[in-house]
């Protein structure tokens, strides 16, 4: 009877088992490591490309942050410049505002008035004048309410028509001399003085004639 040792055969199909086995697992392992690998190599392009846009975001946050200093920068200039315009504008008007109502307070004057002082405080005047008649004193505030402002120059409005086709019909002059009328649409016509009052009225004789003494308010418009 012939025996066969099997032993040998067997530790050797063990072996090879256990070669597989550990094969197995490292194809497994390795498997796992480029899994890993992979899934870490698509996050970390994901990060780059997300620093990138933050990198660029705080980038156009940064020349945003200097559009709107350079922005800031230009309101301020703006404002500064506007405030010097102003304050031209506010000398012109006080330059060129009284020296009309003056020239029309002068204008308004008739030949038997003549001015003595004229104070001002803001927008209000008060004349002090003489006069040979209290008439002279009656129709020189008369003119001056009716002293105008118009596009040719300052004016004496002789009358104002009313209805849709008013019209204001001004006299002009040149010393005593009366160059014409003309008339206007309303709206190009502005009154120089309003609420012209009688202070006081004294009448003093000299040697030779009696002259009236007396003083006016009245309200001027510093716009024309």
């Amino acid at each position: 009877m012939i025996r066969i040792n099997l032993l040998p055969t067997r530790a050797r199909q063990k072996a090879d088992a256990g070669m597989k086995m550990l094969l197995l697992f490292v194809i497994l392992l390795a498997g796992v490591g480029f899994a890993n690998y992979m899934w870490y190599a698509d996050k970390r392009i994901v990060a780059d490309a997300l620093g990138t846009q933050i990198e660029r975001a705080k980038k156009d946050i940064q020349d945003l942050d200097k559009v709107i200093a350079e922005v800031k920068d230009i309101n301020a200039e703006q404002k500064v410049v506007q405030e010097k315009l102003d304050a031209i504008e506010k000398l012109r008007k006080g330059r060129l505002g009284p020296v009309k109502l003056l020239d029309a307070m002068d204008r308004a004057k008739p030949l038997g008035v003549w001015l003595r002082q004229i104070a001002e405080k803001k927008d209000e005047y008060l004349i002090e004048a003489s006069g040979l008649s209290n008439d002279d004193v009656a129709e020189y505030m008369s003119a001056l309410s009716a002293m105008v402002w118009t596009p040719e120059g300052i004016g004496r409005q002789l009358d104002l028509s009313a209805g849709p086709d008013a019209r204001s019909r001004v006299q002009f002059n040149r010393g005593t001399e009366m160059l014409g009328v003309k008339e206007y649409d309303p709206k190009e016509v502005a009154p120089f003085f309003s609420s012209v009052v009688l202070k006081k009225s004294s009448q003093r004789k000299d040697k030779e004639n009696s002259v009236v003494e007396f003083s006016l308010a009245l309200k001027g418009d510093s716009k024309i």
